[in-house]
């Protein structure tokens, strides 16, 4: 079993690295430390990389309080958390630990102190694994209710309030890339004349495509037009369609079928729009597949 004392240069790869990576070091925090701090004492990158592992130990094994995880009671002593570092040298570097150099940091860019942090994630996450035939685009909530100008309420999510991300995932769950929302004026909104999502679609397919995958979406992305860019990119694309969909075929939109049956049409690019009556209409849009019905034996 590995423990979070058994802290290597591996553990955490690209942090600190040179060359196409980000300089995620230990420069930018001991920059920040010394403006508020002068008796500082410089930290370097492993500390920093045990700092992180306690980080993530703690969403792994949740305390009622971060100052317990140092607590010498029985109830909850901890036999590694202290090994790694201090208590007050931990919350130290927490609250000094800085990715970028504030005077870089563009006003309008709203992730620009941990954008170094996402891009560092991202490379890891697609290093580790290649992505199989299936993905999916979907969003997810970092669980927040804190002030924050792009904070998401988001009424069908477990977590209600929070910081929206859009996913790319495989079919077991796994993470490749992550969007950050962070409001209508983000570069993901400003990025091309298209649709916000639409946008999100082409950039976490970056690097993805013309690679015969099978993209899975709900319908907040999808509509004909994506349907035809993503098999220009050698992508098929599956997933539901919302009834004010304008490219949908009328007689398809307003058909009117009984439970179990399905309508549909294809056009020349094999793009087929269909509905689907179960206990209500499903609109849905595939590249891949055709308008029959297969029997599974399963009800």
């Amino acid at each position: 079993m590995v423990l979070i004392t058994d802290v290597h240069q591996s553990t955490f790869p690209y942090i600190g690295n040179d060359g196409n990576n980000c300089n995620l070091g230990p420069d930018k925090t001991n920059r920040q430390a010394k403006k508020y701090k002068k008796d500082w004492v410089d930290t370097d990158h492993l500390e920093i990389k045990k700092m992180l592992a306690i980080v993530m130990y703690t969403e792994l094994v949740p305390y009622p309080k971060l100052s317990d995880y140092w607590c010498r009671k029985l109830l909850y002593k901890n036999s590694y958390v202290p090994l790694l570092i201090p208590r007050n040298r931990f919350q130290l570097l927490l609250r000094f630990f800085h990715l970028a150099n504030n005077d870089d940091i563009l006003d309008h860019d709203r992730l620009g102190k941990i954008q170094p942090l996402i891009d560092m994630l991202v490379k890891t996450y697609n290093d580790a694994k290649i992505p199989g035939e299936n993905v999916v685009i979907d969003e997810s909530m970092i669980p927040f209710r804190g002030r924050l100008i792009f904070r998401q309420y988001l009424p069908n999510k477990s977590s209600k309030y929070g910081i929206k991300l859009y996913k790319l995932c495989d079919s077991i769950g796994y993470t490749y890339k992550i969007i950050i929302y962070s409001g209508k004026d983000s570069n993901i909104s400003l990025q091309t004349d298209f649709p916000v999502a639409r946008n999100v679609v082409m950039k976490l397919m970056e690097g993805y495509l013309n690679e015969g995958r099978t993209l899975i979406i709900d319908n907040f992305y999808t509509s004909i037009i994506l349907a035809h860019t993503l098999l220009q990119n050698k992508i098929h694309m599956v997933g539901t369609l919302r009834k004010n969909v304008r490219e949908l075929p009328k007689d398809v939109l307003n058909a009117k079928i009984k439970r179990g049956e399905i309508k549909g049409k294809a056009n020349s690019d094999s793009v087929v729009a269909c509905i689907w009556k179960d206990k209500r209409d499903v609109r849905m849009i595939s590249t891949k597949h055709g308008i029959n019905i297969l029997e599974t034996g399963k009800k």
